[in-house]
């Protein structure tokens, strides 16, 4: 027979395993490549310390959707899937304006 605390442990362990530490690890990729990369002249990071810190972090995280001693599944997953998720869009539309407005800031410094 399994206890309330192994199967709560156990989805913990799967959130935080698996779409918030694989999510998060892509974007925190993305982001060197956009911002970091460029200023820096360095290759990217190794991908497992990444995952194995965002992995540390989402079980951490996992914690607040555990209710009365039952883990709410459907929040956590939502949760960790749009959090990230709206990290890398936010990021994204930063990119692409620092893009956009660098190289209008470079033609105009150019022609002066």
């Amino acid at each position: 027979m399994r206890s309330a605390g192994f199967q709560v442990s156990l989805a913990m362990i799967a959130i935080a395993c698996g779409p918030f530490a694989l999510w998060s690890t892509y974007i925190a990729l993305q982001f060197w490549n956009w911002f970091a990369a460029p200023v820096l002249h360095v290759v990217s990071p190794p991908i497992l310390p990444l995952y194995c810190f965002f992995a540390v972090v989402g079980f951490l995280r996992s914690g607040r959707y555990i209710k009365d001693g039952v883990f709410d599944w459907r929040d956590a997953l939502t949760s960790s899937l749009l959090s990230p998720g709206l990290l890398l869009m936010t990021g994204y539309i930063v990119h692409i304006f620092a893009k956009f407005f660098g190289a209008a800031l470079l033609q105009v410094l150019r022609y002066r």
